[in-house]
């Protein structure tokens, strides 16, 4: 029969054996989930184009001294349209517990126009902060990583809202790589038929710069 302390001995041991591999896994897994996010916010940035649309996306890091992040501008313009951006949001990225990096999206108050991008002027966006962001919670995204080349997600639902062209909401989905992203944007009226987007699948917009256009 076993003595009691050498039952105690081995219940201690196997206790803190097991401690151990527990404080290891989470160190791990919080170095994977800053690695995830690090990797969304490199491949976010910088200006992308389509070939195929004539469209282009400038997406900035902004507000660097904040913890929350990192937070992000983002605008889209069409070819034809004199260079004014047809959206300009607010992106603040935020990784969950499942190493997934979540995508809250956030509306420009007023007239998004009256505030310079972050690459314009003093660099201050006309004094904008985010304090005064309209959350767009039904427009968030969840992308989940794929595997090291592909972080891929897409709004839930309905709940996104868009007044664009008649429509009631939109839905996008976003396939994002190292030097590309694969936008499916769409808008839908309220008995669901679409009324604008793409209806041949996802538009590809290559990186042509890591940094914002001079303007």
């Amino acid at each position: 029969m076993a003595h009691p302390r050498s039952v105690l001995l081995t219940v201690f041991v196997l206790f803190a054996s097991l401690s151990g591999c527990s404080q290891a896994s989470k160190s791990l897994s919080g170095q994977q989930l800053r690695s995830n996010i690090a990797t969304v916010e490199k491949w976010m940035t910088g200006t992308f184009e389509s070939s195929a649309t004539g469209d282009r996306i400038v997406q900035a890091r902004i507000w660097k001294f904040l913890d929350d992040g990192p937070w992000f501008y983002s605008e889209h313009s069409r070819q034809g349209d004199s260079g004014q951006p047809i959206r300009q949001r607010i992106v603040r990225l935020e990784i969950e517990t499942d190493g997934s990096v979540a995508m809250d999206m956030f509306a420009i108050p007023g007239n998004p126009l009256e505030y310079p991008a972050p690459w314009q002027g003093n660099g201050s966006m006309g004094g904008l902060q985010p304090r005064v962001l309209d959350p767009l919670i039904g427009c968030r995204i969840v992308l989940q990583k794929i595997d090291a080349n592909e972080f891929a997600g897409e709004t839930e639902g309905d709940g996104c809202p868009s007044s664009r062209d008649g429509a009631t909401h939109e839905t996008t989905r976003i396939t994002l790589r190292s030097n590309r992203m694969m936008l499916l944007s769409r808008g839908f009226d309220a008995n669901g038929k679409q009324v604008w987007g793409s209806t041949s699948g996802a538009v590809t917009f290559n990186r042509t710069s890591r940094t914002p256009p001079e303007e």
